[in-house]
């Protein structure tokens, strides 16, 4: 089916879910150590292989596009940039 994100290859968050197993043994490992690291072997592929390509996505079935992409601080920057330019014009109090 066309436009079906399932289809396109991706993988769904039921199978990221399935990985039950490395879930349960991080948690048992962050409770006994108080290190959250452990989560790294489940969250990192949850977020690589599910959000990331679901980003990308989301993004190609925007017309507009992005009004601006770029590191933290660049999009912080930006962002002040345009509510001050609100805030000259009067758009914003």
């Amino acid at each position: 089916m066309e436009g079906d994100v399932a289809g396109a290859g991706y993988v769904t968050f039921g199978e990221l879910l399935g990985r039950a197993y490395v879930q349960q043994q991080a948690f048992e490992a962050h409770v006994t150590t108080q290190d959250s690291q452990a989560h790294d072997g489940w969250l990192s592929p949850l977020l690589s292989e599910y959000y990331d390509p679901m980003y990308h996505y989301q993004l190609r079935q925007n017309e507009h596009g992005p009004a601006f992409t770029g590191t933290w601080q660049e999009v912080l920057a930006f962002v002040r940039e345009a509510v001050d330019q609100q805030r000259r014009s009067g758009d914003v109090e």
